[in-house]
């Protein structure tokens, strides 16, 4: 069973799902940026919460597959999503695609301390991307 997210703050518990505006109930993915949005990839989109509300992005902002799998934030702030299409990138306002050789399935992301990108796939192994 899929429920969405539930936040704990050491004293109530929240619980978040598509009534609420996430994106999906199935939560594969969590990261939480420098200003402690928290994004939330799921199977239909992935979702930023501000600590009021939702906002939720799909393919039609530019995600390069509604389900996310994975999702790492650089220093800069861009973050990354893996998805079963390949990765997305979001800077805060654009999109970017960055697909690799037709490789789908994205499962895990990890940025080193040289920002290089690392993405781990279901089939192809791992792949690295220097920008």
């Amino acid at each position: 069973m899929h429920n969405g997210i539930m936040m704990f703050d050491n004293i109530h518990k929240f619980y978040y799902s598509i009534s609420d505006g996430l994106a999906g109930d199935r939560v594969n993915s969590i990261a939480i940026d420098s200003m402690n949005n928290k994004w939330v990839g799921t199977e239909k989109g992935v979702s930023k919460f501000n600590g009021t509300s939702w906002t939720s992005y799909t393919m039609k902002e530019g995600l390069s597959n509604n389900t996310v799998h994975a999702i790492a934030i650089e220093k800069s702030g861009n973050i990354w999503f893996g998805t079963e299409n390949g990765i997305s990138k979001f800077d805060g306002k654009n999109w970017t695609q960055h697909p690799i050789n037709n490789i789908r399935m994205i499962q895990s992301i990890a940025i080193d301390g040289q920002n290089n990108k690392w993405f781990g796939t279901e089939s192809y192994g791992v792949i690295e991307i220097k920008e």
